[in-house]
């Protein structure tokens, strides 16, 4: 989950790398931990994040 998360986040910064704001979407399915482990990485180099749960808070799991 962690590779594809430092993935993800590589490319929003090679894509737009002068961001300094994003939204981040998450639901409760296989992929939905990699959305969350976005936060850590953003907050470091000053990207500010607004996470939205679209899923009911009893759905997540681990």
């Amino acid at each position: 989950m962690r590779c594809a998360t430092y993935a993800i986040f590589s490319c929003l910064k090679k894509r737009w790398d002068h961001v300094k704001y994003i939204a981040v979407f998450c639901g409760n399915g296989n992929n939905a931990g990699d959305e969350y482990l976005i936060v850590p990485l953003a907050l470091p180099v000053n990207i500010q994040v607004s996470l939205y749960n679209i899923s009911p808070i009893g759905k997540l799991t681990g």
